[in-house]
């Protein structure tokens, strides 16, 4: 798998890292010339440690993002015929009735009431 190899890579640069640091600590002059190469790349492992630890991090958020259950949409009340509410039952089978026929089908009504109502108080 690409993730394993991703942080197999990171765990062999860190390890890279730990080391040239503890030769970083050492005396200067008892450094061999290996080591001495060793150590004026660290600036490079540094980099390549960032680069591996920001793979591993993206490729576990697109892991955690995918396994992320849908929300199922909201099921409009029965009447008391037992019909869907503002869906026609053969719409509300497939999954078609969207919130504008919601809209339509209940609120409008609600609101042309409300309006009538206050369009009387006012005469």
């Amino acid at each position: 798998c690409s993730s394993d190899l991703k942080q197999k890579r990171l765990r062999n640069v860190r390890k890279k890292l730990r080391e040239v640091e503890g030769l970083q600590a050492q005396a200067a002059d008892s450094l061999t010339e290996a080591q001495r190469r060793k150590v004026d790349r660290i600036g490079e492992l540094r980099a390549e440690e960032k680069a591996a630890a920001a793979e591993v991090a993206a490729e576990e958020r697109a892991a955690k993002g995918s396994s992320r259950r849908r929300k199922k949409p909201v099921a409009a009340k029965k009447d008391a015929k037992g019909n869907g509410g503002a869906c026609p039952q053969g719409e509300r089978k497939q999954g078609a009735c969207s919130g504008a026929a919601l809209a339509v089908g209940v609120l409008l009504p609600i609101f042309a009431v409300g309006l009538g109502l206050y369009q009387r108080s006012l005469a």
